[in-house]
């Protein structure tokens, strides 16, 4: 036996006698008193073999979710069930915490809230619906198979062609994020009264936009956001953003509004479309501006027409139009002479394959288009005109220089 071994085991014993508070003691005893440390190290391997597994039993056999605890039945079987701190709460479990903890899966074009198997037991026993119980608040929801653990997943799909299931769409540096609000509410069928507010939870899924685009976002970035759907794909999010330089970097900022701007001064404009395949291109159809904020507006300027810049338009520049899924294109700002703001509408389409306009020959095939969408930005408000303002200063100056030379004339003269 090993001499650090030896000394252990004497130790082991020395304590044994000495308290006799060993378990084991039908096999410590005989072996302790005989101070016999080889069968006593034979023995001692013996109850650590025994005291393993009797912890490995002591454990549940698969691993408990997040609301359940392993707990022993009078059998001593160990078994994952509810956590009691978190359901048996008088007068009742706090339900907008507890559904606001719902674990939430991001897909690629949905998400999907889980239900455990305790939360779903307790909803039954509070009569609280599930989302699919509900296709008033909650049309777009569809139950899914359980998975392993029983967690009854309800899907939200974001490219759904129902209208009425569209998520709230926010843009920043770093991520779109899609938002939507659940209602969970309480059966009330049959009741005179009613105890318990309906409960609302808001869930979210954030993804890169560098999973979708290669567009510089900045930091609180000036965005306008659409839906786009095609039909038997889906629905997808559209954005339009303005930035400062020509390698469409320096983007606008909140921070940045309102944007005030000198007439024919580049303006930089980056479209790109979110979560859809490489299968599609999008393609600048049409940009026009207006003095307000109406589409509609009766004053209107055309600057883009059939994916191809008007003749005489303000320095119309197609960079990348129709050959991916991000359009670079860029125009010289203007002013309306009854009104000091301009706004800047565009639509877009999306198209099977690539459909670079051919501007320059009225000869070519017909793009395929799948679906269509709008998106407007502005107000840009115009600067004083800087060359008038600099040779004005400038007549300014030279009208005090010849005054102040007559002057001096004048005065030597009489002298």
């Amino acid at each position: 036996v090993h001499p650090y071994a030896t000394k252990t085991l004497n130790i082991f014993c020395l304590n044994f006698r000495r308290t006799g508070k060993i378990h084991y003691l039908f096999v410590l005893k005989n072996f302790c008193t005989q101070a016999s440390l080889y069968n006593m190290a034979a023995y001692l391997g013996i109850i650590l073999t025994i005291a393993f597994i009797n912890q490995v039993y002591s454990q549940c056999s698969e691993p408990c979710l997040y609301d359940e605890i392993c707990s022993a039945d009078g059998s001593e079987r160990y078994s994952c069930d509810c956590n009691a701190a978190m359901y048996n709460i008088s007068p009742n479990p706090d339900f907008p915490l507890l559904l606001s903890a719902a674990p939430v899966s991001c897909g690629p074009q949905h998400f999907a809230i889980g239900i455990t198997p305790c939360m779903f037991r307790n909803m039954y026993r509070y009569m609280i619906l599930q989302p699919d119980e509900d296709p008033t608040d909650n049309q777009c929801f569809d139950s899914i198979n359980e998975d392993l653990f029983a967690i009854v997943q309800y899907q939200f799909n974001f490219s759904s062609t129902n209208g009425n299931c569209q998520a709230v769409t926010s843009v920043n540096s770093t991520h779109i994020t899609y938002s939507v609000p659940v209602w969970f509410r309480y059966n009330n069928t049959g009741s005179q009264v009613i105890l318990h507010n309906d409960i609302r939870v808001t869930y979210m899924c954030s993804y890169p936009v560098t999973m979708n685009s290669s567009l510089d976002f900045g930091l609180y970035p000036v965005v306008s956001t659409s839906n786009i759907t095609v039909s038997g794909s889906g629905t997808y999010t559209t954005t339009m953003q303005l930035y400062k330089y020509s390698d469409y970097t320096g983007p606008y900022r909140k921070t940045d509004l309102p944007i005030s701007l000198a007439i024919e001064t580049p303006l930089y404009i980056g479209a790109s479309v979110l979560g859809a395949d490489s299968r599609f291109s999008m393609m600048l159809t049409s940009c026009y501006a207006t003095p307000t904020n109406n589409v509609n507006d009766t004053i209107k300027f055309q600057i883009i027409s059939d994916s191809c810049p008007i003749p005489g338009s303000t320095g119309v520049s197609l960079k990348h139009v129709g050959d991916g899924l991000v359009d670079l294109f860029s125009i010289n700002l203007f002013k309306f002479t009854s009104a000091s703001q301009v706004y800047l509408h565009c639509s877009f389409s999306l198209c099977l394959g690539k459909c670079v306009p051919n501007c320059g020959s009225k000869v070519g095939s017909q793009p395929i288009i799948e679906a269509s969408t709008n998106m407007s930005s502005g107000p840009f408000n115009l600067k004083r005109d800087v060359s008038a303002f600099s040779s004005s200063s400038a007549f300014s100056r030279t009208s005090k220089v010849w005054t102040l030379l007559a002057v001096f004339v004048l005065l030597v003269t009489s002298l």
